[in-house]
């Protein structure tokens, strides 16, 4: 009789625990299998995510734009246009450094990669509750 009720029991706590959203499967990379760098996942109750743009200016020693280096944020990543200007946007927060990469060799001028350091706690919230924040830098050339 009493391994019928804890059944019964276990049943309800369960149901109870699915009507309220509590999450018993762990966190949501394990509940939906999300790999490193995932930036599509699906927000849903129980999971916090927040968007988080970052932008700015790449430039040269000269102070012109710079077009066609690769910027990397966590597992985004965005190209400068014609005048130096890129946008980045991320769902979550993965890494602390922004990347710098000139991958298109010399067709824009040949420069050194670079990594500038980021505090997620200096961006401001806006009434959409998307983190902004603006990050220029200069490269060198090589």
């Amino acid at each position: 009789m009493a391994a019928k009720y804890l059944k019964f029991q276990n049943r309800v706590l369960l149901l109870l625990a699915a009507v309220l959203g509590v999450n018993l499967l762990g966190s949501c990379e394990k509940m939906y299998g999300c790999p490193e760098g995932c930036n599509n996942i699906v927000p849903m109750y129980g999971c916090p995510a927040y968007d988080f743009r970052v932008d700015g200016k790449v430039t040269n020693a000269r102070g012109e734009g710079v077009e066609g280096i690769q910027v990397r944020f966590g597992g985004a990543e965005g190209r400068t246009d014609a005048e130096g200007r890129y946008v980045v946007r991320e769902i979550a927060v993965d890494g602390d450094s922004l990347f710098f990469s000139d991958t298109d060799g010399a067709e824009h001028g040949a420069y050194k990669d670079k990594a500038v350091a980021v505090k997620p706690d200096d961006a401001t919230v806006d009434s959409n509750y998307v983190y902004h924040l603006t990050v220029d830098t200069e490269l060198e050339e090589r």
